[in-house]
């Protein structure tokens, strides 16, 4: 039998939560988006260190060498096969230089050799496709891999599906290089048919300049952020990641003209690398311009976790030591010298399986006379405790967490306020989580239990727990666990202090209290004062900014 709350309307201690905040002032609002975005660069730029980014960017280079070629003579091949007309050939070959970053001392050499391969129609097309399918696999493949790396996501997409996606990744890295020059060779024969007419002529100039500089610009948005949802095999919501695609794209275009200028006019490769200095180029071109895109991507996965107050994620890091940038560089150059204790630790084992536990922490609060207060349980075994429990197979995080706080609190009249933070946990290769219930030979174990691994064979996992040991399906544990923190408040007025008594769970009982921030703060077990000490700032209102 449950035993509910006291509830009274007219407890003079409570007061319904989420009273009215302070209006923010425009000068507030620009302050904490400045702040914000300082934070989002100051941990993409940590990310970049730790990820070890110019790394990733180096096979990147490596692999687009055999690619790029490819690709190229394929796309003017088939032009020159579809397109008779020279000016229009010239056109595209005009845009295919303007894409390139080559110095116009060496445009003629490179015009040169793809006319000559244009020339030889359609059994090069046919050599060029299979050149650059097999290539470009191989280009796609090191691409997905270093936004896994930058995106955490350490699950693995199965052989065929991973392959699937190298070769869907082809027309995204395509769309800035294939869709620039198709669009600009498109603008260019439009300009000078427009530019005909009596008119017209000499009317829109900056019309002209403008779309040549826009159209590029737009492309490269669009293929960086279809590049950073789609690729990853960890889903970003598209609100999260413009910041990060619009800041590559840029840079990009700002790369390619200021990269072009350093060749013509101050560079001298030529002198250091003699024949091969053409391919160092485009070997340093390519290996900047993934530099970017990595940087990028580390802005667009950081955006979500700074806008939600979450950790750095998939980062081992205490709350409140971020921004520390200085740290990783520091580290970096000591490994330089020094063999560090990372070096000596083995990566995170492959999981088990690509369903993640979903477990989540209530955080109910209520506007009193201390203050913001804080729903605690005073548990007579396991202490003082945030009301918590695991998602069940099928149940929104958000559904879970009301069901929790019925179950433990004996509230039903809540409602939730907001997600403060969704915190990404891997575990380590011994331990696991079970994602359904496993009968063992005294008692059942529920989903969402810690289990010791002690074997694996066969799609089997033997786990032990409490000196008993079963075998189970290797599909029912999972190392990858989802912690959800939300705030929820009270719809009515609760009594300061009452008993909660569970008669199916033994007898147990334990007793709801109403706290301060700081007394939570100071008697939660460790783990649940970690979690207050991450979102303390979002439950109450701070500087005119409202929780």
């Amino acid at each position: 039998m449950s035993v509910r709350p006291d509830v009274s309307r007219n407890d003079a201690t409570g007061g319904r939560a989420g009273a009215a905040a302070p209006r923010v002032g425009r000068y507030s609002r620009e302050r904490r988006r400045s702040r914000q975005a300082l934070r989002i660069l100051g941990r993409a730029a940590t990310d970049f260190v730790e990820d070890r980014c110019t790394h990733l960017a180096a096979a990147i280079s490596y692999y687009a060498l055999f690619s790029l070629f490819p690709l190229t003579l394929l796309v003017f091949s088939i032009f020159g096969v579809v397109l008779r007309s020279e000016s229009v050939q010239q056109g595209v070959l005009d845009a295919i230089l303007e894409q390139l970053p080559v110095d116009p001392a060496r445009a003629g050499t490179v015009q040169t050799a793809l006319e000559r391969a244009a020339a030889l129609g359609p059994s090069l097309s046919v050599l060029a496709l299979l050149g650059a399918l097999w290539t470009a696999g191989a280009l796609s493949a090191a691409v997905r891999a270093a936004l896994n790396v930058v995106f955490d996501a350490h699950r693995s997409r199965p052989f065929l599906r991973g392959k699937m996606v190298d070769y869907m990744l082809l027309p995204i890295i395509g769309i800035p290089l294939v869709g620039g020059i198709v669009l600009t060779a498109g603008w260019r024969i439009t300009r000078e048919v427009v530019t005909e007419i009596p008119f017209v002529e000499g009317r829109l100039g900056w019309l002209w300049e403008l779309g040549a500089l826009a159209i590029p610009l737009v492309l490269s948005f669009v293929a960086f952020l279809l590049l950073y949802w789609v690729i990853p095999n960890r889903r970003q919501p598209l609100r999260y990641i413009w910041a990060g695609a619009l800041f590559a794209a840029v840079g990009f275009e700002v790369l390619k003209a200021g990269f072009t200028l350093y060749l013509a006019y101050f560079a001298s490769y030529d002198v250091m690398y003699g024949p091969i200095s053409g391919v160092i180029v485009l070997l340093f071109w390519v290996f900047i311009t993934s530099v970017v895109m990595l940087f990028g991507a580390q802005i667009a996965s950081e955006t979500e976790h700074v806008m939600q107050e979450e950790p750095r994620h998939g980062h081992a890091q205490a709350a409140g030591d971020e921004g520390d940038w200085w740290r990783s560089v520091w580290s970096l150059v000591r490994g330089m010298v020094l063999v560090t204790d990372e070096e000596t630790v083995a990566g995170h084992p492959e999981p088990l399986t690509d369903a993640p536990l979903s477990k989540v922490t209530a955080f109910v609060t209520r506007q009193g006379v201390r203050g913001t207060e804080l729903l605690v349980i005073r548990h007579p075994h396991a202490g003082t405790l945030l009301p918590a429990g695991t998602s069940q197979a099928g149940e929104q995080p958000s559904d879970a967490v009301m069901r929790e706080v019925e179950v433990e609190c004996g509230l039903d009249r809540v409602e939730l306020v907001r997600q403060l933070a969704k915190i990404p946990q891997l575990l380590g290769e011994r331990q696991l989580m079970l994602l359904e219930p496993v009968a063992m030979q005294e008692a059942t174990l529920t989903r969402g239990l810690a289990v010791d691994t002690v074997e694996r064979e066969d799609g089997s996992v033997r786990l032990r727990s409490n000196g008993h040991e079963a075998w189970v399906p290797a599909g029912s544990l999972t190392a990858d666990v989802d912690r959800y923190l939300y705030q929820l408040e009270p719809t009515v007025v609760t009594s300061g202090r009452w008993t909660r008594r569970v008669e199916d769970g033994g007898g147990l009982e334990w007793t709801l209290e109403w706290v301060s921030l700081e007394e939570a703060e100071a008697d939660l077990v460790p783990q649940h004062a970690d979690w207050l000490r991450l979102v303390r700032s979002r439950l109450t209102p701070d500087d005119g900014v409202p929780a």
